[in-house]
Parts: structure tokens; sequence; C-alpha cells
């Protein structure tokens, strides 16, 4: 590791490690979500005992679909703030979930939900934004150096200090690492 400049010799910038910079945003809205499908799950409940027993169809499949999308995003939480390895991918599938989920209420909702009902912004308004979103955080978790600093490494430990250390990534399996607390040299396993 180059201490001058933070960068290992695999060209990983070592301050990019961690939930920074524009990883913040995705953080931010993994821990807001879950309270807005509650609460969306809340409202349709009520909406459902008020409605006519013609609708139910419609609401049954938009409580199925919160619900479903409020287990998603649980395990996705679970995955990013635990920095797993499988969290940039399963933040992709999210948000490709997500608007799918978008689309098949908005259909739903066409062919078997209440005239007249108000939603939050309105049945299906939001898909466009949402989608230009949706590119815009799969490239960021495909391309982003940050994000392949915090999520695609494996985590290490010294054998001498126990120190947890992050950043070696597959490739660098079998090579000398050095703990930068203790300075042991060790082998680099998966």
């Amino acid at each position: 590791m180059n201490e001058k400049n933070n960068t290992r010799t695999d060209g990983i910038d070592t301050k990019l490690v961690g939930i920074n910079g524009w990883l913040v945003l995705p953080a931010i809205s993994l821990i807001v979500s879950p309270f807005l499908l509650i609460l969306g799950l809340i409202t349709l409940c009520y909406s459902a005992a008020q409605s006519e027993v013609e609708y139910l169809v419609f609401y049954i499949f938009a409580i199925c679909v919160n619900i479903g999308l409020l287990c998603y995003v649980l395990v996705a939480a679970n995955r990013f703030f635990h920095k797993q390895k499988n969290a940039p991918e399963t933040i992709i599938n999210l948000a490709i979930t997500a608007v799918i989920a978008e689309v098949a209420l908005i259909l739903m909702y066409w062919a078997f939900g209440p005239r007249g009902i108000i939603f939050f912004g309105g049945i299906g308004e939001g898909i466009w934004f949402r989608l230009i979103v949706m590119f815009i955080w799969i490239l960021y978790f495909k391309v982003s150096k940050r994000v392949e600093a915090t999520f695609v490494n494996i985590r290490i430990k010294c054998p001498n200090c126990n120190r947890k250390l992050r950043g070696a990534t597959e490739d660098m399996v079998g090579e000398t690492g050095v703990c930068p607390k203790c300075k042991t040299e060790f082998e680099i396993n998966s």
C-alpha cells in the first residue's frame, strides 16, 4: 500500500471503502423505505376495509406486492449495511423489482381498481422518474469505484492482532498482505 496517496498496489483507493459519498443516498433510502412501505400497507388495508367487494382483487394484489417489496427491502438493507459482496447486485435487483411492481400495480389498478382513488402523486405518474432513477443507480452500482471498494472485497483478519481488514479482492488470494496496525505479514485467504 502506498501511504502517500492511500492506494494499494491493485489500484483501489482505501479512502473509498465505506458507506460514504453517493452511497449515503441508497443507505437513506433503505432506512426510510420500510417505514413508507408499512405506512402504505396500513393505508391499503384501511382502504380495502372501506371499499366495495368488487375492488378487493386490486387491494389484495397491492397488499401482497407491498409485503413482497418490504421483505426484499429488508434483505437488501441487511446485505447493504453488512457490506456483503452480493449487496450491489441485490440493490440493482431491488430497483428493477420496484419498477416491475409499479407497472404491475398500474395494470391491476386499470383493470380492477376503484375510480377516483387518490394515491400519493397518483397512480403511474412517477413511473418515468422511477425508471430514470433506476438506470442511474444500476450504472452507479456497476461502475463505481466506491461500490467496488466497499462491497466487492473479501474480509480478512490479521492472524496476529485479529484486526478486521477490508480491501482485498478475489484476485489477491494467495498473495502476502501486511496489517496496517501491527505490520505482520500474512497470506491472504478467502
